[in-house]
């Protein structure tokens, strides 16, 4: 298990063998053995890999970055500018209930 007393900094790596994939985030940060299942990052509290600050994973319409990086790393068409915008405002209604 790795270290639980710091937010971990993910690489995404193929575990698999014999052609089939099988996916995972493993930390990258110095003496830390944490690796989760791709499909578990989402919504967990990680470091970004651009900017080394922490943010919210969220799922990147069902594909998987290699090295994660917040939503204000990305560049973004205003398209999808707007939809972020009406998901953190869908997000902060559902925290206040």
């Amino acid at each position: 298990m790795g270290n639980k007393d710091h937010l971990h900094k993910y690489k995404l790596k193929n575990l698999g063998s014999d052609g089939k994939l099988y996916l995972v985030y493993f930390c990258t940060l110095p003496n830390c053995t944490n690796y989760i299942r791709a499909d578990l990052i989402y919504g967990k509290e990680v470091i970004c890999n651009r900017c080394d600050r922490p943010y919210i994973h969220k799922n990147w319409e069902g594909r998987y970055v290699v090295h994660p990086h917040c939503l204000d790393c990305t560049k973004k068409s205003d398209k999808v500018k707007k939809h972020d915008a009406d998901l953190d405002d869908i997000f902060k209604v559902l925290e206040v209930k």
